[in-house]
């Protein structure tokens, strides 16, 4: 199974790349370049001797690196619980599934800045009616939702490892948890 699932990924990223490469080519043609320098971005993978070199690079620097086993998220949020580092910078907030206490994301190249998501401020997440989404209706509702419950949602509303069930978002995940 993990082996099917890993393909399933790689397969998903694959087809996530063609595409990221075919609407920058788009954009290329059309002038567009800035919005083409995003795309372009996504449409690269990277292959094993781009790692290792560098790997030997941080190396020949003497720079600490760790090399995440499989996917580096759980990693890179394990880093930031522990004081390693103190935040993660992703193309998405999925550091927040494995409960990253800051995550930094949509990182502009030209300027520098990114949007940082804390952990702990989805405790005072609000819906579009103002209702808070995971505190407030039970005794120690953020407890449980910061335990365990936010992965289940997450889980349930479909994720990089699983497809979403039929007709179940965040909204009705939310609501069915």
């Amino acid at each position: 199974p993990q082996k099917e699932q890993r393909a399933h990924q790689a397969g998903g990223r694959t087809s996530e790349r063609q595409k990221s490469r075919e609407r920058a080519i788009e954009f290329l043609r059309e002038g567009r370049q800035y919005e083409a320098a995003p795309l372009l971005g996504k449409a690269t993978g990277v292959a094993p001797w781009m790692a290792m070199r560098l790997i030997d690079e941080l190396r020949t620097r003497d720079i600490p690196f760790v090399v995440a086993p499989y996917e580096a998220d759980p990693q890179l949020a394990f880093l930031v619980r522990e004081g390693h580092a103190d935040a993660a910078l992703s193309d998405d907030s999925d550091l927040l599934v494995y409960g990253c206490p800051r995550c930094l994301y949509k990182f502009n190249e030209k300027t520098g800045t990114a949007e940082m998501l804390a952990f702990s401020a989805l405790r005072s997440a609000e819906d579009a009616t103002g209702n808070h989404l995971f505190d407030g209706k039970c005794a120690d509702e953020w407890a449980l939702w910061r335990d365990g419950l936010f992965v289940d949602l997450c889980v349930l509303a479909g994720s990089d490892y699983l497809p979403s069930l039929p007709r179940v978002g965040l909204k009705s995940a939310h609501a069915a948890l």
